[in-house]
């Protein structure tokens, strides 16, 4: 018999390995991953872009670009030359750019605008100005105190028409001037304020987005001067000088009066600056005034649906509206000069920074608030508390400098300013030295988390970063750090008593990926008013939080813009923030104004939101806030990160190809044995 083959089993194909799947997946996605963090830690990053936030004019000539390493003088470049002394800053054309308000020191009576051009990159003047001589024959026919020599400038949208307003203030009075948007002012009819004390600021007092002024006068009077409006004749979209009729009412503040325990009145100090800015976490300013008796700390009112003129001082609740600070942190009467208010140590609520003439110290004043969770970054904290450090142990020299001619001069107070010129997100301290008469910068250190640490946590820069700063600029008597063209840099401007400003261009940071935010919220008007407005309120509070890069941890940080009045603080009214330590994008940017908050989430850096918080027929309702963002046409960066994505995206793709061949390839030599062997089985 014949044995009969047993037929051999059919193989079943095996499935090609998914390894290969999963390891060239996985490299392809790692080549990706690599990429965007390698971007994102800036070892492929551009020179600091020059570029404005609103976009770089085709047509125009730009920034400098044969501007050394360090700080340079570019006032020639920019039409700043013999231009008058700079007295306060604003936008007064509504077009996002920030212009000068000049001051002629030799007069100490005229005021004109400089606009800034962007298309040309310079300042331009425009408009008539104010000329206080042009009154003083009507004010005498009328019986009127005429204006003496202008001693500070307040610069808010008073009228609340959208354009920015200015009130010039003497020893004793004050005049406001209702801006047209061109440099024109209604000269023939300005509203006068018959007293108008050095101890003055710009606050919003009731909650309704429009600025008013508080005053406290010796005599221990306080209260609001508030601007009611009768009619207005200007149209919207009529581009014509604004003639408005209303008047001035003065709102006493009765129940603000406080007194020390022995019984004696809490004078309001000359001329040190009262501000207006959060102090306890809440995303709303709170007025701040320095007193004989410390400093006195009023919380906002604004949710409780009253305004800082229904505040009293009580001495038994414990959810007191005042929160009074000793004369253990301020005390004027031993050498204690202006505050300063920052987020020095970038832990979301505003510091106090204490200056001394005597000891030639900066005292640091932390503000320990409790955590908070992303969703609940401006829950109020009532319990707040301070802690004290040292800002710089010497080598502080203030002084008040002299602006105008030598005999009819008026005096600069000495202050601290505040900027973050190399964009770590540490606030830092510009200062007129006393002694050599120029600007001086101190860089802050950070290291704020260690509470024994008895070093200085402030620095003076290095010499040779220095150089280009004091170079040429003895003389000094005051100074800002400015944005020139919405860059996101900060410029340095820097007023000398010969009737002149000269603006210092900041080269020193050349070099990173996410640099700055920016945040700017206006008044109540809507966002589709015609012509659109651009009016800031001082006090309005920003507040934002991202991961660090390299920690990993959760930053938030806060300011509150334009927060500080008085004599010659100058001051952009917006905020800015230094990102260099910024791991991606901004999580979480709350606003706080008026009586609301609002949140934003996922923003990009180099940027700038503006804010319209028009005002809701509910009280705190922020539904129809607006907000318009613009963005840094750094179109390089973007590229380069998108030409590796779309490269790794490339590899992955022929990888794939490969693989489906190799597998058809696979799948006919299975379909070849399969055949071969039911062949040899037949």
């Amino acid at each position: 018999m014949f044995a009969m083959r047993k037929p051999s089993k059919r193989r079943r194909r095996q499935p090609t390995p998914v390894r290969r799947w999963q390891v060239s997946i996985s490299l392809s996605f790692l080549v990706a991953l690599f990429s965007v963090v390698r971007a994102q830690n800036g070892l492929f990053s551009d020179v600091f872009s020059p570029d404005s936030i609103m976009g770089a004019s085709a047509a125009g000539r730009g920034a400098p670009t044969s501007t050394p390493p360090g700080f340079s003088d570019q006032s020639a470049y920019v039409g700043l030359s013999a231009a008058g002394a700079l007295v306060a800053v604003g936008d007064f054309d509504r077009d996002r750019f920030v212009d000068l308000v000049m001051l002629n020191s030799q007069t100490l009576r005229d005021l004109s605008i400089l606009f800034w051009d962007h298309d040309a990159f310079a300042f331009r003047h425009r408009g008539h100005g104010v000329r206080l001589s042009e009154f003083d024959e009507q004010d005498k026919k009328f019986g009127v105190k005429p204006m003496g020599k202008v001693v500070g400038v307040h610069v808010a949208d008073f009228g609340n028409d959208g354009t920015l307003d200015v009130l010039l203030h003497d020893d004793t009075q004050g005049r406001l001037f209702f801006g047209d948007g061109h440099g024109n002012f209604n000269a023939s009819s300005p509203i006068i304020i018959p007293e108008l004390p050095l101890e003055s600021a710009v606050v919003d007092a009731n909650a309704d987005l429009i600025p008013d002024v508080f005053v406290a006068f010796r005599n221990g009077t306080r209260g609001f001067w508030v601007f009611e409006r009768e009619t207005a004749t200007k149209e919207e979209g009529d581009d014509e000088p604004l003639s408005q009729e209303g008047k001035m009412v003065f709102r006493p503040w009765v129940g603000g009066a406080n007194r020390a325990s022995d019984g004696t009145d809490c004078v309001v100090l000359d001329p040190v600056s009262i501000s207006f800015v959060d102090m306890d976490g809440d995303c709303l300013p709170d007025l701040v005034i320095p007193t004989s008796c410390g400093i006195e700390v009023w919380s906002n009112p604004a949710t409780s649906d009253r305004s800082f003129w229904d505040l009293a001082v009580s001495r038994t609740s414990a959810e007191s509206d005042l929160k009074l600070i000793g004369l253990e942190v301020f005390n004027n009467a031993h050498g204690d000069q202006s505050m300063v208010f920052a987020d020095f140590n970038s832990d979301g609520a505003i510091d106090i920074g204490v200056p001394n003439s005597n000891r030639r110290d900066l005292l640091i004043h932390l503000n320990i608030q409790k955590k908070r969770t992303a969703d609940a970054l401006c829950a109020r904290d009532s319990e707040w508390t301070l802690a004290r450090r040292i800002g710089l142990s010497s080598g502080l020299n203030l002084g008040v400098r002299k602006i105008g001619r030598f005999f009819g001069s008026i005096g600069v107070p000495p202050s601290l300013h505040i900027g973050d010129y190399d964009l770590d997100g540490m606030p830092d301290i510009m200062v007129i030295d006393s002694s050599s008469k120029r600007p001086v910068l101190f860089r802050n250190e950070g290291k704020w988390d260690n509470k024994h640490n008895s070093q200085s946590h402030f620095a003076r820069m290095n010499a040779n970063d220095e150089a280009g700063l004091s170079s040429g600029n003895s003389g000094a008597v005051t100074a800002m750090f400015f944005d020139t063209d919405e860059s996101g840099r900060q410029d340095i401007l820097v007023v000398r008593g010969s009737n002149e400003t000269r603006l210092i261009w900041n080269q020193l940071q050349q070099q990173s990926d996410s640099l700055f935010f920016k945040g700017t919220m206006l008044s109540g008007r809507p966002y589709r008013s015609v012509p659109r407005p651009f009016s800031p309120v001082p006090g309005n509070t920003f507040k934002l939080s991202y991961i660090e890069r390299g920690s990993r941890s959760h930053v938030t940080r806060t300011c509150s813009q334009c927060s500080q009045g008085g004599l010659w603080q100058l001051r952009t009214c917006n905020c800015q923030f230094g990102l260099m330590q910024i791991a991606n994008y901004i999580e979480t940017l709350w606003a706080g104004g008026g009586a609301g908050t609002r949140a934003w989430t996922n923003l990009m850096p180099n940027s700038m939101a503006v804010i319209w918080a028009e005002t809701a027929e509910r009280r705190g309702d922020t539904s129809l806030w607006w907000m318009e963002y613009f963005t840094q046409r750094r179109g390089s960066q973007m590229l380069r990160i998108s030409a590796l994505l779309i490269a790794s995206l490339a590899v992955l793709a022929v990888a794939i190809l490969v693989l489906q061949q190799r597998e058809r390839k696979q799948d006919r030599e299975y379909d070849e044995q399969e055949r071969v062997q039911l062949f040899n089985f037949a």
